[in-house]
């Protein structure tokens, strides 16, 4: 009997520590990711309908001969923050490989929802990263010259 109980009492349990957990994922953080591989040619690198990763043809040029290199696997990991409301409050991107830098600058497209955002492109020394507003205020787009890790975060002006 207190087998039985107890498996009883211990799913219950774990079901409800795994409701929970998917619940606080939900409201508080929402991931995307992508990776492509990439050579002289550029490409584009989707993250969801209002975001992508654009390298340019010739952005790898240095970093690929430096390196030996035909081509590099590059990843784009964007996580949105959400505050205690349940709204956007910033977003937090990495990208890879490390140490990675472009001879072009790469592009950082947010549109829609994520450019009427009250919100700047920082890296990680807290310096603001140069940027375009396009399409009549639906499109921002943030010129990304190395690889580490940026926040997407609300400023006050």
């Amino acid at each position: 009997m207190f087998k039985k109980l107890f498996n009883t009492h211990f799913r219950f349990a774990a079901i409800s520590c795994l409701i929970l957990v998917s619940a606080l994922c939900t409201a508080w953080a929402t991931t995307y990711y992508n990776s492509k591989v990439i050579g002289t040619h550029g490409k584009r690198i989707r993250l969801n309908p209002n975001a992508n990763f654009r390298v340019r043809n010739g952005g790898l040029d240095g970093y690929l001969a430096e390196h030996g290199l035909d081509s590099v696997e590059i990843t784009v990991e964007m996580i949105e923050v959400f505050d205690e409301a349940g709204e956007l409050s910033g977003m937090i991107f990495t990208f890879g490989p490390s140490g990675c830098y472009f001879d072009r600058p790469s592009k950082l497209r947010l549109k829609n929802e994520y450019a009427h955002l009250p919100c700047m492109l920082f890296d990680e020394n807290g310096e603001a990263i140069e940027y375009d507003i396009r399409k009549a205020g639906d499109t921002v787009v943030y010129y990304i010259r190395h690889f580490s890790s940026y926040y997407y975060d609300a400023y006050d002006y």
